[in-house]
């Protein structure tokens, strides 16, 4: 199996993944490690530019279905209601 090929079913595992589970891969779960190292590895080679353009593309697209799936911390003040200072 060749570099490109490795890279393509890799990608295809996390977005199947994403679409499949609704969350990102967690860094938590032993299961989820190979796809959390994958795109660490792939950031960092995005951000020195040393990625050729057409797993650039792929990855922002990668990277925006990420950004769908953010987690939002549900302890956080996130919608504050603009009501309850004025009854008080």
């Amino acid at each position: 199996m060749r570099n490109k090929d490795r890279w393509e079913a890799m990608f295809l595992q996390i977005v199947g993944y994403l679409h499949i589970y609704k969350r990102r891969p967690s860094k938590y779960f032993t299961e989820d490690l190979r796809m959390v190292n994958w795109l660490k590895y792939n950031r960092k080679l995005a951000a020195r530019g040393a990625m050729p353009p057409e797993r650039m593309e792929k990855y922002n697209y990668l990277v925006t279905l990420c950004e769908k799936y953010q987690r939002i911390n549900q302890n956080a003040y996130v919608h504050p209601d603009p009501h309850k200072e004025e009854k008080e």
